[in-house]
């Protein structure tokens, strides 16, 4: 028998079961990897599509390139509804859905991150993880890739109503307004 729901721990990810909601908090890294990873197993059987909630200010890119993986090819159906922040990594988590809901209040940014070493191998592997990110964020968006890399050598900050215009959400929690 599955346990109807996970007592989370506050600031961290954690699994309801009985509502088939992963819910992604914090930074993203090994630990909300393997959050995903178990509740992608643990709801498999489940009836209806996966939701997950997301509020993050970011974290490791590696570990949110995997999570998007994850979500992608295992998932099928997914909403992903944006509850906060959804930031650097988390972005590139957030494209992973088939349905993007962004709450009314939710913010969002990207950006290339920073880079931790300077010697050549370095910079080659951070400029194919940057590559990577910035085609995941591209995959579903109305933006070129030219602006997108302008946005990702700067800082880029958005509200849920620009994310919309942009094609980074599909629809804004409670608007019925025909856009969403």
């Amino acid at each position: 028998m599955i346990e109807e729901s996970v007592t989370s721990i506050p600031g961290q990810s954690f699994i309801d079961v009985g509502n088939k909601t992963i819910h992604l908090i914090g930074e993203v890294n090994e630990h909300m990897y393997a959050t995903v990873q178990e509740g992608i197993g643990r709801l498999a059987d489940s009836e209806g599509d996966y939701c997950f909630t997301l509020n993050s200010y970011g974290g490791n890119l590696t570990d949110g390139l995997a999570i998007y993986e994850l979500i992608t090819h295992f998932c099928g159906n997914t909403k992903i509804i944006v509850l906060g922040s959804c930031m650097s990594a988390a972005f590139v988590i957030l494209q992973a859905g088939t349905e993007r809901v962004a709450s009314p209040m939710a913010e969002f940014m990207l950006h290339y991150g920073s880079e931790e070493a300077d010697n050549g191998e370095a910079k080659k592997h951070n400029k194919r993880l940057f590559n990577k990110m910035r085609d995941c964020m591209l995959s579903k968006s109305k933006v070129s890739k030219t602006l997108m890399t302008k946005w990702c050598n700067s800082t880029k900050y958005m509200d849920s109503q620009e994310a919309l215009e942009k094609g980074f959400v599909d629809r804004i929690m409670g608007d019925d307004n025909g856009q969403g």
